[in-house]
């Protein structure tokens, strides 16, 4: 269970994980309970079809 308390000033919580370990997930309810956006950086970091973009798109 999250414990809330422990985020209350929390901006930004960045979630680690591999593939499939249901980053997205946590991150959603994470965001969900604490009234935070969820920002997925592969949305912003890959183009369509999977092109990577280069270094200063990206910042």
């Amino acid at each position: 269970m999250l414990e809330t308390s422990i985020f209350a000033n929390s901006k930004r919580i960045l979630v680690l994980g591999s593939a499939g370990a249901g980053k997205s997930t946590l991150a959603r309810e994470i965001g969900a309970r604490l009234s935070l956006p969820t920002v997925h950086l592969d949305r912003h970091f890959w183009k369509p079809g999977w092109v990577e973009s280069i270094n200063m798109e990206f910042r």
